[in-house]
């Protein structure tokens, strides 16, 4: 994930919650990436994201998962996300 595909992301995300604020205090966001192979999801992807995120949404919950380069794992994070309640997922595929 490049920082443009990020700031499509967030730009998504902030329409998102900006369209349901009136309804809900807070949202539960999911950020799931492919594996740790790449150490930028690790150390710039994930702490920009979620920095940018409390910016848009101060309650909002974020979860952040990686599937060791597994496509099973990173489903079952998805469907786990989903159950906890996230109503937004940004997901990068492996």
């Amino acid at each position: 994930m490049n920082y443009r595909n990020i700031f499509i992301a967030l730009a998504t995300i902030s329409g998102g919650i900006s369209a349901s604020a009136q309804a809900a205090e807070s949202a539960t966001v999911a950020f799931l990436m492919p594996d740790q192979a790449s150490t930028r999801y690790e150390q710039h992807d994930f702490p920009g994201f979620k920095a940018e995120m409390s910016k848009l949404c101060a309650e909002c919950k974020v979860i952040y998962q990686n599937a060791n380069a597994s496509a099973t794992l990173q489903q079952q994070q998805f469907n786990s996300v989903i159950a906890q309640g996230a109503k937004i997922i940004v997901l990068r595929s492996g």
